[in-house]
């Protein structure tokens, strides 16, 4: 059995290049962009006309559950991938996307439709983004071998750059073109990420790996252990699933039904404040995905920290408060999960990026996925200022682990020199 390598404070510190002087990856980096600003317009938009519709913190919960449970079949997904190649997977998942999109356009905006359906064709809107992804950043690194870290905390970045971009957008154009027009509008950006991969910009199509066919527990075992092997990367998950949960969709909705609520903000002053939240998340990505030195896992656990602190702020009776402490959270979370990105990307061979990836969707998905579940339950036990207290504590769940974690290293460590 694999046992898990001592790990050093810091990642491999050689700096890559920049991506950006790559021709290759401006062009695969701006049909992605394009792509995902529809991608965060359909975001603002389909919460808020669900409250328009409902009124209902479950069901808007529920459906934003379908973005989080559909990362559970990231480890099957990571097997397609390593196995086959990303070509099975992009252009069938945009077309999946597509034909789902506008059939949900269709019934959804009647107003008419029943909350099942909503959630079935919203899942498979996010079934057919999870195949695309996962084929389109699996190849990064084999796209980019030289600067594997960089270039996909530079995608990173740029998708939460277009989270910004896609809530302007919806404060701008919604008095104009309504719901309607940019649901549409969504849908049209799907064409963006085809046009580039039949520009001949994508991953590269793997040699033969020689497995058996049809055999997924050797290639799920394989992926397991070059996972658990390098212990930094088992230490800063641990660190990031019960941030994943407190910073997860299921509060970005709590946050949005706080502020239409309570505070009888309009759907244009939620995307402004939703603007505000994303642009501190760019800065937080940008400061480590430019950065030439990677996160310490120390860094890792002042990150935690600060966004426990940032949910207690939350919980205060003003809503100055919580925007700037929304605004902060989302700073802290973008520069931990990038780093958590970059660092994947730059410790683990690329032949089993899309397993590994697929791994740490399967592990990632979990808290994302239960946080829209329990959170309205607790919200309505509670009230929506102590919930957020609450997840403040959860936050800094994993200290006893990172605690225990670093006697064990020692105690490893002292044996070594001993012998």
């Amino acid at each position: 059995m694999t046992t898990a390598k001592s790990a050093p404070d810091v990642a491999d510190p050689v700096p890559e290049p920049s991506p950006w002087k790559d021709r290759n990856f401006l062009i695969f980096a701006a049909g992605n962009t394009l792509n995902n600003i529809g991608e965060a317009v359909y975001a603002v938009a389909l919460p808020l006309l669900v409250y328009d519709l409902t009124g209902s913190l479950a069901i808007m919960s529920l459906l934003a559950a379908v973005v989080p449970a559909s990362l559970l079949l990231g480890p099957w997904l990571g097997v397609i991938v390593d196995r086959w190649g990303p070509r099975v997977m992009v252009l069938p998942g945009l077309v999946l996307q597509v034909v789902a999109a506008v059939v949900l356009n269709i019934v959804g905006l009647s107003g008419e439709a029943p909350v099942a359906l909503l959630f079935g064709l919203a899942l498979l809107i996010q079934i057919g983004g999870v195949l695309y992804q996962t084929g389109w950043m699996a190849g990064v690194a084999t796209m980019f071998p030289d600067r594997p870290g960089r270039a996909r905390g530079s995608l990173s970045s740029l998708f939460v750059a277009t989270r910004i971009a896609g809530a302007l957008l919806f404060a701008a154009a919604l008095p104009v073109l309504g719901y309607p027009g940019l649901l549409w509008l969504n849908v049209l950006t799907f064409i963006a990420p085809i046009v580039v991969w039949y520009l001949g910009i994508h991953p590269p199509q793997p040699a033969p790996a020689g497995r058996v066919r049809g055999r997924l527990l050797p290639d799920f075992r394989e992926g397991w252990q070059v996972l658990r092997a390098n212990r930094l990367v088992v230490d800063i998950t641990v660190i990031g699933l019960p941030v994943l949960f407190v910073s997860s969709i299921g509060t970005a909705t709590l946050v949005i039904f706080h502020l239409r609520n309570h505070w009888h903000l309009g759907p244009s002053e939620v995307a402004a404040i939703l603007m505000a939240s994303r642009t501190g998340g760019l800065l937080g990505t940008l400061l480590v995905s430019q950065g030439r030195q990677l996160m310490r896992r120390s860094s890792f656990v002042a990150v935690a920290f600060g966004i426990a602190c940032c949910l207690v702020v939350m919980a205060t009776p003003w809503l100055p408060m919580l925007i700037v402490g929304l605004v902060l959270m989302s700073a802290l979370q973008g520069a931990l999960i990038v780093s958590t990105q970059m660092i994947v990307y730059k410790q683990l061979p690329a032949r089993a990026i899309g397993r590994v990836t697929g791994l740490l969707d399967l592990v990632e998905g979990a808290p994302m996925l239960v946080a829209p579940l329990i959170i309205p339950l607790l919200s309505a036990a509670v009230g929506v200022q102590t919930t957020f207290a609450v997840l403040g504590v959860v936050a800094v769940s994993a200290f006893p682990y990172l605690v225990r974690s670093g006697s064990d290293q020692r105690r490893a460590v002292g044996h070594h020199e001993s012998g």
